[in-house]
Order: structure tokens, then sequence, then C-alpha cells
């Protein structure tokens, strides 16, 4: 009668151990699930979205020469997260670009690219920017092609100094 108890008991207690574990696959499975289809919807919010492309130009003047000045946007543009993707000394000019992760495109469906071209004119004094963002979510358009710009500028003032 005591062994039969005894093996009872046990019963019960495996049996409310595997409900309960049970219970905690249920409730990360439903967690998970959750999870993947806000990330799939977000995908698809970006897959969907239309993507922009914006062109423009623009121009700086610095307080003084600078003959190392493409060593110095070079500088700039990896600190903004950047890689130099062409530089001719011959002609003064560098090209900064950045683009939008795997990661990002496919978790969250955002797609960026953005391009600099710098060319420095007058032993470094005076600066031609142009510039080419494409993306979605508002990372494509005038506003974020301005952002980019104004960012660099004045990242590159705060490096050159007074």
């Amino acid at each position: 009668m005591k062994n039969q108890l005894v093996r009872n008991n046990i019963r019960s207690i495996v049996a409310r151990r595997r409900l309960i574990t049970s219970w905690r696959d249920s409730v990360s499975l439903v967690i998970g699930a959750c999870i993947t289809l806000m990330l799939v919807g977000c995908a698809e919010i970006g897959v969907f979205s239309k993507v922009q492309t914006f062109r423009g130009k623009d121009s700086m003047l610095l307080p003084v020469s600078r003959p190392d000045i493409l060593d110095i946007i070079a500088e700039v543009g990896k600190s903004m997260g950047y890689s130099v993707s062409a530089l001719d000394r011959e002609a003064n000019t560098i090209s900064l670009s950045s683009s939008s992760s795997m990661f990002s495109t496919a978790l969250i469906g955002k797609m960026s690219l953005a391009t600099l071209t710098i060319s420095s004119k007058d032993n470094g004094k005076r600066l031609d920017i142009n510039v080419v963002v494409s993306g979605n979510l508002g990372t494509g358009g005038q506003e974020a092609a301005m952002r980019l710009v104004n960012d660099f500028k004045t990242k590159l003032l705060e490096r050159i100094g007074p």
C-alpha cells in the first residue's frame, strides 16, 4: 500500500512537471509567433513602400586652405559610418558611400543607399559636394539628402576647427 502511494505521488509530480513544461513551451511558442508576425509585417511595409531617389549639389568654403582635405574628409566619412568608395588625388575627388545592412533590409524591408562625392578646389579651400540618396521609409528623399550634407558639413568643420 505504501509503495502504491509513493508510485502515485511520483506519477502526479511527473504529470505536473510535464504540464508546466508544456505550458512554458506553449507560451514561448506564442511569443515567438507574435514576434515573427510583427517582423514580417514590418518587412512587408518596407518592401511595399515607395523607393525615392534624390540627387543634389552643394558647396562649402572652408576658413583656410587645407591641402590634406581629402584625408580629413575620409576620416570624417568613416566616423559617420561611410566607406571610401573612390579616391582620386589627381582630380582631388573622394566618394563616400553607405548602404543599409542586409539585416535591416531582410528584417524590416528598409533599403537605403547614400553617396557623397566631394571635389576639392583652390587647394582645399572650396568643396563641391554631390549627393545621391536612394531608399524607402524616409531615407531617399530631398530631406534625407539635406540632413546628410548638413551632418557632413558640421562634422567636417568640427574636425578642421576654427
